[in-house]
């Protein structure tokens, strides 16, 4: 039985607390800018050449204020939600697929933020919210990881995969592979490489299976042991309880497999599992 025990921030309620007194007080701020637009309005006649003293526009934004209260406060509810997801350490249980959507969700607001219901839109912020969310992902804790599972094997698979590393068996995950555009150059950081962002669920799936077939719960760490590595190696080189690796120039990744055993069981089971045809 896989061990998926979410590890939840106690902060949430000052997060959730906080998020809401920020948005009281920038509606007030633009009710006053409002207030002052009108003012000035009131003395205008037709006849005058300035008609519209809205400050935002002033500065060379040509919408009202309002309209930017609007914008404003769905930016700073999809980088809280981002923020909390974050914190949460819920991502440590998600399927690609599912991360993915969440992605999808946090960008634009039009998708699901929750494996199986999938509202139109990011949910309020709420602490009952936050917590349905991440209670959410340990119920279909099973279902994800049967997911994760497939998703991973067919990422290392040169069958499914030509960017992992081709040995004598095309159609299993080998000692070693080769990942496309995983990494980067870190120009500003400490550090010289980093995972790319729109690639760490990939990375962090990775390492997630391979706790659960050791028979270990959520993996340590921010992200995951394997990103945390790759994120802090002064070299670009680094290794891991499960994996040793190296980054390039060229944002290839590769990976050697500490465990041959782990390998072999990701092979079985996923040679054996029944698994459903992908949407």
């Amino acid at each position: 039985m896989f061990a998926t025990q979410i590890a939840l921030p106690n902060t949430i309620e000052d997060m959730v607390r906080a998020y809401h007194e920020g948005i009281h007080e920038m509606e007030y701020a633009f009710e006053l800018i409002q207030q002052a637009s009108e003012s000035m309005q009131a003395v205008i006649t037709p006849h005058d050449t300035y008609k519209d003293w809205n400050p935002i526009q002033t500065v060379g934004t040509y919408i009202k204020p309002s309209e930017v209260m609007d914008k404003a406060t769905e930016s700073w509810k999809r980088d809280m939600w981002r923020i909390i997801i974050d914190r949460s350490g819920v991502r440590k249980v998600m399927s690609i697929k599912a991360s993915e959507q969440l992605d999808k969700a946090l960008d634009n607001g039009s998708r699901s933020y929750s494996y199986h219901d999938r509202p139109k839109e990011l949910p309020d912020i709420t602490v009952e919210n936050v917590y349905s969310l991440i209670q959410g992902y340990q119920q279909d804790a099973p279902d994800i990881i049967q997911e994760a599972l497939k998703e991973v094997s067919e990422m290392l698979r040169p069958s499914s995969n030509w960017h992992a590393y081709k040995t004598n068996d095309p159609f299993k995950v080998n000692k070693k592979v080769i990942l496309t555009w995983k990494v980067e150059l870190n120009h500003w950081g400490k550090y010289p490489y980093e995972v790319m962002y729109r690639s760490a669920d990939k990375l962090r799936a990775l390492d997630r299976v391979f706790h659960l077939l050791d028979g270990k719960g959520v993996p340590e760490g921010y992200n995951s042991p394997l990103i945390d590595a790759i994120n802090t190696s002064p070299d670009g080189k680094g290794k891991t309880e499960y994996f040793r690796f190296q980054c390039f120039k060229n944002n290839n990744l590769h990976i050697w497999f500490e465990r041959d055993d782990l390998v072999d069981e990701l092979n079985r089971r996923t040679t054996e599992a029944q698994f459903d045809t992908p949407d």
